[in-house]
């Protein structure tokens, strides 16, 4: 170890020289003004590079006095630590194959640098981040090139706290991130994410005005499959009724007191707590729990809230600060459960909400009198019986609800309660409801008061959730999983694929044996409902008895005849406000396309239908919005 001067003269020593010749721990520190071109240089050892900044007369700030044009590649464990340092990755030097910084098992820190690059974007990013550490601390990054340039960190963890990054986007794969005191800004993402953990806290992430020729513009930030934890922070985006924050894939958000542009949930959970959106939130099949919500800056024609599909908004307060077209929207057996409601002065057009969705009681104060407010709600039992078909399944669900009742009634006389078991397993062909259904059920159980939860929990997974390919490390990620949906429902669905029975090494039979203790530990306080194909679901039972005997609950569900299909049909497209203008050519068409199919996947086939209907029918309409013509169907059916 040893600390060296890098200076110009003829008794100088470059810092390629000097970096040549290092070793373990070295401390290289640049004289004032000290620049360089290094080219393409690789460090493998532990060193430092510090430049010495110069005093601005009347300001603590200082000013960077050293410059270093090239490329950085960091490799073979080595921990390097930049200081005080401007970094140039320009076109004329580097060309435009080339990465400004990549550090391969390795860790770089990054402290009170400059980077700034004029190189478009390429195949490669601008800095490459693999199986290593990051941190960058009191640091600028800029990007002058054009296009989509980003940071890119697989399987890597980073920091980075009080720094700026301009026209630059961090793409995070399989990665931990903390970002703290931060500002980003590009017309891209600021943030993609893919199967990582994130936290923000104290930074502001502003998506600007690239809209794609589809008429998309790129969510601030995009989630898929990550956990982000948020505080103090705000998401901004200039294109107006676009998503600064964009989850899907099962992924998660927490927000503490941030200000969020829109936001687009879709398969995923959202926790607010004293947080403020600035337009409108969009929900498919997904949760949202609201603690002191405040939804502002009204968009016309925009709900502030619109959930469809399964999706479910719970919790004690939202308040909606000003006028929208209507307040909010629920659809397609969607639920809205709050304590308490604050609307803008004088308002009547609260909500829309369809015959398969509910919206509970909730107490509402206006700004200008205390009033009780009682909204009609469809309770998740009446929202199965509206389900068309599925009798097997009602009529089990319905001893399921007698025997709830009649352990009340003994619970009251002071005698012995019948033993629940909630354990099931649903077998059905493709698009029969079971993940829907499940849903359903799971609420009922709940507002039944069966579960030891102050929420509603529904959790899906499938086997790549449950498994990992690491000895011991399934057993943990399946009780990680089990304990999230302890007082509620965990759907596991083709559970079938956990028979690893050819696998060298039976991962799957670690996670079934996990699921059995917990099975039997909390039998009372979960629903675990094990979902798949028939034949399949079958063969697995077999394969694990233990299994078979624990499950007390077994739910057929049948193929849609097509008389159901049809029924199936018209209530979808009721829903969407389209009329018909032949109901009965409808229902003859249906069912002719239905018996001919290939392919019966039952409801996903007359969802997919009607979908293929309703974009021939848009295509084709000019002033008519809302009546489907014989004329559209048969076009659709050529």
């Amino acid at each position: 170890m040893g600390v060296y001067k890098i200076k110009k003269g003829f008794f100088g020593m470059s810092l390629i020289k000097a970096l040549e010749n290092a070793s373990l721990d070295d401390v290289f520190v640049l004289e004032e003004n000290y620049c360089e071109n290094i080219g393409k240089v690789t460090i493998r050892q532990d060193i430092t590079i510090i430049g010495t900044p110069a005093s601005i007369p009347g300001e603590e700030q200082q000013r960077l006095t050293n410059t270093l044009t090239g490329q950085i590649f960091v490799a073979d464990g080595a921990k390097v630590t930049l200081q005080n340092l401007t970094l140039n990755h320009l076109q004329r030097v580097s060309g435009t194959q080339s990465n400004a910084i990549n550090v391969k098992q390795s860790t770089l820190r990054f402290d009170h640098c400059i980077l700034i690059s004029d190189v478009p974007a390429s195949n490669y990013p601008l800095l490459y981040i693999e199986n290593s550490d990051l941190e960058m601390l009191h640091s600028k990054f800029k990007s002058n090139g054009q296009g989509d340039i980003e940071f890119y960190i697989p399987n890597s963890n980073f920091e980075i706290s009080n720094s700026i990054l301009e026209n630059i986007r961090i793409h995070s794969l399989n990665s931990n991130g903390i970002m703290m005191d931060t500002s980003m800004e590009n017309d891209y993402n600021c943030v993609h994410a893919v199967d990582s953990t994130l936290e923000i806290y104290n930074s502001t992430l502003n998506g600007k005005t690239i809209v794609t020729e589809e008429g998309t513009a790129y969510p601030t930030v995009m989630l898929d499959h990550v956990e982000l934890t948020s505080e103090n922070s705000a998401y901004y985006q200039e294109v107006v009724s676009k998503n600064s924050l964009y989850a899907k894939n099962n992924s998660i958000f927490r927000s503490v007191n941030d200000s969020i542009k829109w936001i687009g949930l879709f398969d995923s959970k959202a926790y607010f707590n004293d947080t403020v959106i600035q337009g409108q939130l969009h929900m498919h099949r997904s949760y949202a729990y609201a603690q002191n919500l405040t939804f502002q800056d009204a968009v016309e024609d925009y709900y502030y809230l619109f959930a469809e599909d399964y999706s479910t908004v719970y919790g004690s307060r939202i308040h909606f600060s000003d006028h929208a077209y209507t307040l909010f929207k629920m659809c397609s057996y969607s639920s809205f459960v709050i304590d308490e409601v604050d609307l803008p002065q004088q308002y009547e057009n609260v909500h829309r909400c369809d015959e398969n969705s509910r919206v509970c009681d909730f107490v509402t104060e206006s700004k200008t009198e205390n009033q009780k407010e009682v909204v009609s709600s469809v309770s998740a039992y009446k929202q199965l019986q509206s389900l068309v078909g599925l009798t097997r399944i009602k009529d089990e669900v319905e001893n399921i609800r007698k025997l709830v009742g009649f352990n009340e009634s003994r619970k009251k006389e002071g005698k012995k309660v019948q033993e629940l078991s909630l354990h099931s397993v649903f077998m059905g062909n493709p698009g029969t409801g079971k993940t829907m259904v499940a849903r359903l059920i799971g609420q009922i159980i709940y507002e039944l008061g069966v579960f030891h939860s102050d929420e509603y929990k529904f959790v899906e997974v499938k086997e790549s959730d449950l498994i990992s390919n690491h000895v011991g490390e399934t057993a943990i990620q399946t009780q990680n999983i089990l304990q999230s949906a302890l007082g509620g429902v965990l759907f596991i669905d083709e559970a079938y694929t956990l028979n690893k029975k050819d696998a060298s090494v039976n991962f799957g039979q670690e996670a079934v044996d996990t699921i059995l203790t917990f099975m039997e530990e909390h039998r009372d306080n979960i629903m675990i409902i094990f979902a798949g194909y028939p034949k399949e679901m079958e063969e697995f039972l077999q394969m694990n008895s233990g299994l078979a005997s624990r499950i007390a609950n077994t739910f057929i569900f049948d193929d849609y005849t097509s008389e159901e299909i049809v029924q199936i049909g018209l209530n979808d497209l009721s829903q969407r406000d389209f009329l018909l203008e032949d109901e009965s050519y409808y229902i003859q068409k249906v069912k002719q396309a239905y018996e001919r199919a290939l392919e019966r996947s039952n409801g996903r086939w007359i969802r997919n239908f009607n979908e293929g209907l309703i974009k021939m029918f848009i295509s084709n309409s000019s002033d008519n919005v809302t009546t489907i013509t014989a004329l559209d169907i048969d076009n659709y059916l050529r």
